[in-house]
């Protein structure tokens, strides 16, 4: 298990090396790493917010408090991580926004692009955010 992770991490973080000039090519080609005998978390990163703003404000929230069926295959512990990571985005979304001028738009996000952004403002390094998608 160690091993393919090690092996996963290095091959995640030599191609975000190479594409670190568009981060939304980096997450997609990053996200279809993980193995497919990791679908459920194959599936929950490929997942989109809806189109509608208002739907995916309200679905990133069922993100935020564990109640979307995007989890319900994923273990516990791992929910819990990506869970943690969510919460610090949207914190450091609440912190940023100035309503009405500035607001943020969810609006067809993609989750695994919203993880790799929440996990780099936590740890405050790509590379470790990579880390942590590797290890999921």
């Amino acid at each position: 298990m160690c091993v393919h992770i090690i092996s996963s991490l290095s091959v995640l973080s030599q191609n975000a090396q190479i594409l670190l000039s568009n981060s939304n090519t980096t997450s997609g080609r990053l996200v279809r790493l993980i193995p497919p005998t990791n679908a459920p978390i194959l599936h929950f990163f490929n997942h989109r917010l809806p189109p509608s703003s208002i739907d995916a404000s309200a679905e990133f929230l069922t993100l935020l408090d564990l109640t979307s069926p995007l989890y319900h295959p994923i273990p516990a512990p791992q929910a819990l991580l990506i869970r943690s990571i969510f919460s610090h985005l949207h914190l450091e979304i609440l912190k940023r926004i100035r309503p009405p001028s500035s607001t943020f738009n969810f609006q067809s996000a993609a989750i695994g692009n919203l993880f790799l952004t929440g996990a780099r403002l936590l740890t405050g390094s790509f590379d470790s955010a990579i880390y942590l998608l590797a290890i999921i």
